[in-house]
């Protein structure tokens, strides 16, 4: 028989809630603010500042990832 292991999860996330910046930040700053929209391809992508950010979901490497 195996031994028993208690298990704690520290890889446990926190979900904002969608209206954070939106109602949350200042005034000063609302239009800088992080905003979800669909891109023309139809997917889902993150504007800060103004600037889209490009990458698709999930495909966020470090350099060290990167296979040659």
């Amino acid at each position: 028989m195996g031994s028993a292991y208690n298990v704690i999860d520290s890889d446990g996330h926190v979900l904002e809630p969608l209206n954070l910046w939106e109602n949350y930040i200042d005034r000063a700053f609302r239009d800088r603010a992080p905003r979800l929209f669909i891109d023309e391809d139809g997917k889902q992508r993150l504007r800060i500042d103004g600037k889209k950010i490009w990458r698709p979901q999930g495909t966020w490497h470090t350099r060290r990832d990167r296979r040659p």
